[in-house]
């Protein structure tokens, strides 16, 4: 995330060397590589979100049948209607970044690879929507098996949809298209109007917010796991799995990026001179 970060900041500078074509190919195009290095944290952040999806599910059966308990108080069942709300809200969120972030990496390269995974999660966010609406429709003081059981088929094909998305396979293309980025600008050095093309920060802001929404991701999930135990063991194994995984790549990234980014600031000065 610090990579991005950094990079986005020099973004400015970079493109105030429009009328040197060269010097703003060979400065975005370090910029590029430096993103290249972090991408094992983009990629597993972006798989990490796809498979959190995945664990939306149990997560609801869990909380549809504490809402089934006439023997908790009123006010600790709404706040269980409420946790399933949020949580569904906060993977509306993820689905539209990482749809945005997919949008930007075909556009930038000129691929559709990713379309098919964008259709699927549009797909799936329009259930989320709806279970979403569902659930906050709930009144916790009457509470019927009717409701339970809707809420129930709903969550089964969030479960169904996510099952055909393949986070691996997913965060394998975007390593590729990155990759592909990469070269597209090394391609289009000396030629501004095919660099200038390219929404590099637009890029770069996406998925500096796709990495940041894994990280806080996996800090929920680590937070609410003793309290549920067993009950989803599977979704924890996974995610504290990926947390040092994604940290590390990240770290990496960044100690990369720091002893380059002189090199690349010393560039932006020469050009700007």
């Amino acid at each position: 995330l610090e990579i991005i970060q950094q990079v986005q900041t020099a973004l400015p500078d970079i493109r105030k060397l429009g009328d040197q074509a060269n010097d703003l190919g060979n400065v975005t195009l370090d910029g590029a590589t430096q993103l290249e290095k972090a991408l094992p944290g983009i990629t597993q952040s972006v798989g990490t979100i796809l498979k959190a999806i995945g664990t939306i599910s149990s997560g609801i059966n869990i909380g549809l049948e504490q809402l089934k308990d006439k023997r908790l108080p009123v006010e600790e069942r709404e706040q269980i209607k409420q946790q399933i709300s949020e949580n569904l809200a906060r993977q509306h969120e993820n689905i539209l970044q990482l749809i945005q972030l997919f949008t930007q990496l075909q556009e930038a390269t000129g691929s559709t690879a990713l379309q098919d995974s964008i259709d699927k999660l549009n797909e799936l966010n329009q259930i989320i929507s709806d279970l979403k609406t569902v659930v906050d429709g709930i009144d916790v003081n009457a509470v019927t098996n009717d409701d339970l059981t809707i809420i129930q088929d709903q969550a089964k094909q969030v479960q169904d949809t996510a099952a055909k998305i393949h986070p691996d396979e997913i965060s394998n293309t975007v390593s590729t298209i990155l990759n592909k980025l990469t070269s597209t600008i090394q391609n289009a050095q000396g030629q501004l109007n095919k660099a200038q093309q390219i929404d590099f920060e637009g890029l770069l802001s996406s998925t500096s917010q796709t990495v940041t929404n894994a990280i806080s991701l996996l800090e929920k999930y680590q937070a609410e796991m003793p309290a549920i135990k067993q009950e989803i063991h599977d979704a924890n194994t996974m995610l504290n799995g990926n947390m040092e995984t994604i940290v590390n790549g990240i770290n990496r990234g960044a100690d990369l990026y720091k002893n380059d980014l002189p090199v690349i600031q010393e560039k932006v000065s020469k050009a700007a001179a």
